[in-house]
């Protein structure tokens, strides 16, 4: 710092020396000492730091800004490695644009790493209006954009990105246009556009044509990720035979070559089948896929992936009735997926750690997280959550009594979840409310109606008992015995609130 400001001054060491004790006593300068870097100062008010910076010319000023880090890099190489945001700040300010460049990127990825999201955003912004003609490096920056942007939920700016990223890819780059066309698959599938989602896994494949005679590990890799991603895709759209088919056409692959974040998405994908198979019911088989997941991605240190595994076995286990379990695993990956920043993961921790509390009847705990995975579905774009955050809504209505509002919130999920191919099958959500709310005040047509929704295929199976007292309570309406099938009803709406239903 001695060097650097006698050069700025231009005093000699001596009167230099007077002035900056004069400063420190005057408490104008800051002193920092490290054990490994020495003594460096810092201005203790902004004030002053900008008062300077206007009594030195533009063009000393630049040079100041130059020799600053130079000097970083030179005497302070552990400041250099650990904060590389300095040295862009200063290599930028000096007009030096290929060392700014360089440690632009380097401070984007610093942030990336420690999942800063917003500061890498705002630094690969900034690095690209320094790349002057380098098709390839803006290709793999917009990338990186483009998978912040679908993290925080801007689909529709990330897929721009993507397209931008995929128009400056080098033509013999395969693997990375195979990859941009899954990343705007990705976007396309959380928007619900599913069949165009498919449609860009194709043009993924396709870009990885034709295929080598000897596979290399990056064509094995990225040739799995697309099967995946297709299994993803029909996990949504509910097609379960699908499936199992691209399950099967992956596993000799996975089990031989694959890495080991593939190995945890594909136990991901036996953990989706199994649960879409059987509509959500509870199974060892979910369970052990789900935490052979879990094992497979934290071997891979992959932070986002490590919350995916753990939503799908607090998920399996929910299911299994398993609620302590359940909860432990769905809150640690809410905490992995807020550090990582993926508003999807988190929506769904959310959303299932509420309707876990409604199971148990806990409506302060439900109310809390309820609150949370609206805002973060809406911001996300995910009406199934939106919906089945109001369906609770209606539940914690209909449990205080609030008949209007129950039936208000009930009718506005219904409405959501309509909207999507999965949301039919969580329609219970909505529908307890509904037949509780139409019994209560003596609608038993209306009951009934909703009681019919919830025996449809299509509808997550209700225990046995509970499914039979509603069969006969359709049958005695359906031979005109109203008063029997009150009680029935009545019967029903107990045994529900015994089961977290209503």
């Amino acid at each position: 710092t001695f060097e650097l400001l006698r050069d700025i001054t231009g005093l000699s060491d001596e009167v230099l020396l007077n002035q900056l004790e004069e400063a420190l006593r005057g408490r104008i300068l800051r002193e920092h000492k490290t054990s490994k870097e020495g003594t460096f100062l810092t201005f203790l008010h902004a004030l002053v730091h900008e008062y300077l910076l206007q009594e030195i010319s533009l063009i000393r000023r630049r040079k100041c800004h130059g020799r600053i880090a130079d000097l970083i890099q030179e005497k302070y190489p552990a400041l250099a490695s650990s904060q590389p945001d300095k040295l862009a700040f200063h290599y930028l300010r000096a007009g030096v644009n290929r060392e700014a460049l360089k440690y632009t990127l380097e401070a984007a990825e610093s942030a990336e790493r420690v999942y800063a999201h917003k500061d890498a955003k705002k630094l690969y912004e900034q690095a690209l209006e320094l790349i002057e003609d380098d098709p390839a490096l803006v290709s793999r920056v917009n990338e990186r954009l483009g998978d912040l942007l679908f993290l925080s939920g801007q689909y529709e700016e990330a897929r721009s990105i993507y397209d931008m990223a995929l128009a400056k890819v080098p033509t013999d780059d395969r693997i990375r246009q195979s990859r941009l066309h899954r990343n705007i698959s990705h976007t396309l599938t959380r928007q619900h556009r599913y069949e165009e989602a498919l449609e860009a896994c194709n043009r993924a494949e396709s870009a990885l044509s034709p295929e080598p005679t000897e596979h290399t590990q990056e064509w094995r890799t990225e040739w799995v990720d697309i099967q995946i991603d297709r299994v993803m895709v029909r996990y949504w759209q509910g097609k379960v035979p699908e499936m199992v088919e691209l399950v099967e056409k992956i596993r000799p692959t996975v089990e031989q070559y694959g890495t080991a974040l593939q190995r945890g998405r594909f136990y991901q994908c036996l953990v989706s089948v199994v649960l879409r198979r059987d509509r959500y019911v509870g199974s060892e088989e979910a369970v052990s896929s789900a935490q052979a997941a879990l094992s497979a991605t934290q071997e891979s240190g992959n932070l986002r992936e490590i919350a995916w595994s753990r939503f799908w076995l607090g998920f399996a286990r929910l299911w299994s009735g398993n609620f302590e379990q359940a909860q432990e695993q769905l809150a640690k990956s809410l905490i992995e997926a807020e550090r990582s920043g993926d508003l999807g993961i988190q929506a769904r921790c959310l959303n299932y750690l509420a309707l876990l509390h409604r199971k148990r009847g806990s409506v302060e705990e439900s109310r809390r997280y309820i609150s949370d995975t609206l805002a973060v579905a809406l911001t996300a774009q995910m009406p199934e959550y939106v919906g089945m955050a109001r369906g609770n809504l209606a539940w914690i209505a209909w449990r205080e009594r609030d008949l209007p509002r129950a039936e208000k919130e009930a009718r506005a999920a219904l409405e959501l979840l309509r909207t999507v191919p999965q949301g039919e099958i969580f329609a219970w959500t909505a529908v307890w409310p509904l037949i509780g709310t139409a019994l209560a005040e003596g609608r038993l047509g209306v009951a009934i109606e909703n009681a019919r929704i919830m025996l449809r295929p299509r509808q997550q199976p209700l225990p046995d008992a509970l499914t039979a007292v509603l069969e006969e309570a359709i049958g005695t309406w359906e031979q005109n015995r109203p008063e029997i099938t009150r009680a029935q009803l009545e019967h029903a709406t107990q045994i529900a609130e015994q089961l977290g239903y209503l």
